[in-house]
């Protein structure tokens, strides 16, 4: 049961995580030859990534997956919780799980601020 309830929300994460892997990946492929023949204009799209764009997609799609894997752990903690039944060791481990969850969250926004610092100085000394 333990093994199903935990397959199960790394499932869903990766479900949830799709969109945002989707959107930080852009719109690529033919595109730029449907937006011509349906008359848009098509002139500012790039055909090709360049290095810092490819790490800035790569970036954006670990830290929107993390996020996915927070909400995730809360979730799970907080049924787990509900679900402990007076149990203290229950409790206990669900509280652990929330820790380490809000843990890795500020890791998380810790690393993506070093990340946007880092980019704010290459784009200024560029």
């Amino acid at each position: 049961m333990n093994s199903l309830v935990i397959f199960s929300l790394l499932a869903l994460s990766v479900l949830l995580s799709l969109p945002a892997l989707a959107a930080s990946t852009g719109l690529g492929g033919n595109l730029q030859t449907v937006g011509q023949a349906a008359s848009y204009v098509t002139t500012n799209v790039s055909a090709s990534l360049t290095i810092a764009q490819l790490v800035g997609t790569v970036v954006g799609a670990v830290i929107g997956f993390s996020g996915v894997v927070f909400v995730t752990l809360t979730v799970y903690a907080g049924l787990l919780w509900m679900m402990a039944g007076g149990n203290d060791e229950k409790v206990n481990k669900s509280k652990t799980l929330l820790r380490n969850a809000v843990v890795g969250l500020f890791i998380t926004l810790g690393a993506w601020t070093i990340y946007i610092l880092v980019l704010l100085a290459i784009n200024n000394a560029a």
